[in-house]
């Protein structure tokens, strides 16, 4: 049995828009529902502003946001699960995802040696 832990809380910033709007047509999810999504990933900007109490302000360039949404993250990897079923059991929680793998077979090596 062996398994291993991932706590992958930046991939919320990796989730491409156009391929979630892809799944969650996959899902059932389409016409007036997914323009919703659509108009709401669409076109959007952000920037950071720094201030403090000397009256400093800081403003970086507006950019155009492509990749992201931290609420839409987990239709996104959903199908990861049913991916990694085949060959072992997946648990996913928010950004941790843990894969047990586990053979009834002891010559049968598994896992790679982290060596």
């Amino acid at each position: 049995m062996g398994g291993f832990f991932c706590n992958i809380h930046k991939a919320f910033e990796c989730v491409n828009h156009e391929i979630l709007l892809a799944k969650l047509e996959t899902y059932g999810i389409s016409g007036s529902s997914k323009k919703l999504l659509q108009s709401y990933l669409k076109d959007r900007y952000q920037r950071v502003v720094i201030s403090n109490d000397t009256k400093i302000n800081l403003n970086s360039s507006w950019t155009l946001v492509k990749h992201g949404v931290p609420l839409l993250f987990l239709i996104y990897i959903n199908d990861l699960a049913f991916i990694l079923r085949k060959h072992a059991n997946p648990f996913l929680f928010a950004d941790d995802t843990s894969v047990i793998i586990s053979s009834s077979n002891e010559n049968e090596s598994l896992l790679m040696p982290l060596a």
